[in-house]
């Protein structure tokens, strides 16, 4: 069973992910597990009805279902999870062999299982620049993993695309995620990270490994310096990146509304998560980003991004 290093834990799958790097040796944390339960065993589903209800993909329906032993994520495609803080055990379902079940994996079923031991997961890139980290959040196809690797290839330390997993109160901290990326083609070339990719995925997108996280980034976490709402702006008006500080309230808000699972995190846990969010708020400088959206212009924009924090950075 390979073991992978992501977000502060030992990640033991028997589903490989191809695109992540296996743990160092002697790599330390708290286990993880996901195990192939076989079909006959498939889970009795909750009579009570799901928390929350989504669609993804091509109109795939996720439900996610709450009770005593954690979370039960049912996905009309990729199959049903058993979610534990420990453990995820997963039925498979008629496109369980294929990538999306990687990126289920990866974007909804881990972080439910970083939740219940009480963790933000916020639906964002993030990088480090001098010893602290800054986040990149934002609706979906707003640039963030492409700002991300811009910022990566402009000398920042890539610390993880799509979740970003943060400790706290009263101090978040960020640790490495999957390593790797999932990027556009137009956007991996721009930043000159196309000889490393292999074929489009899913949803045409390219997967790649970025480099290995160093010293504390991939144990005990660094430091959140500040969090970026991304605004996409006309070229032909603003050529350079202009941010505008949030109040607590706003910055809350815009939070809130990044929160990965968001969406499906019903009844008593969005309480759980408005104090996360809440509390991150107080305790980071959050800002409205405005980036041109223009990809001949994006490695300029991140040089200077990169500036704003080469310094003493913006923690408050």
């Amino acid at each position: 069973m390979p073991d992978y290093e992501v977000f502060g834990r030992l990640f033991r799958s028997e589903l490989p992910f191809p695109e992540v790097a296996p743990a160092p040796a002697g790599a330390a944390h708290p286990p993880l597990t996901l195990r192939v339960a076989p079909p006959e065993r498939f889970p009795e589903m909750p009579a009570a009805p799901p928390i929350g209800e989504t669609t993804v993909g091509k109109g795939a329906t996720v439900r996610l279902f709450r009770d005593a032993s954690g979370f039960l994520l049912q996905f009309s495609d990729t199959g049903t999870f058993r979610i534990s803080e420990k453990e995820i055990v997963w039925w498979p379902g008629s496109d369980g062999a294929s990538e999306a079940a990687r990126v289920d994996v990866k974007g909804r079923v881990i972080p439910l299982a970083l939740h219940l031991g009480g963790t933000l997961c916020l639906h964002a890139g993030a990088v480090m620049i001098a010893g602290s980290v800054i986040a990149l959040t934002g609706p979906k196809r707003v640039g963030k993993s492409t700002l991300t690797a811009s910022l990566v290839a402009a000398g920042a330390e890539f610390v993880t695309d799509d979740v970003l997993a943060l400790s706290g109160p009263p101090e978040p901290k960020a640790v490495s995620g999957f390593g790797s990326f999932r990027l556009w083609v137009d956007s991996a070339k721009q930043v000159s990270l196309s000889s490393a990719y292999s074929e489009p995925g899913l949803g045409g997108k390219l997967n790649v490994r970025a480099a290995e996280p160093t010293g504390l980034l991939a144990r005990e976490g660094v430091p959140l310096a500040a969090v970026y709402l991304l605004r996409p702006a006309d070229p032909k008006i603003m050529e350079t990146p202009k941010r505008q500080r949030l109040s607590e309230r706003d910055a809350a808000v815009a939070l809130l509304g990044s929160v990965k699972n968001g969406e499906i995190l019903g009844g008593d846990e969005q309480t759980r998560v408005f104090e996360l969010a809440s509390a991150c708020a107080r305790a980071v400088a959050c800002y409205e980003l405005a980036v041109p959206r223009d990809l001949d212009l994006l490695s300029h924009a991140a040089e200077e991004i990169f500036a704003w924090h080469s310094g003493s950075g913006d923690r408050k």
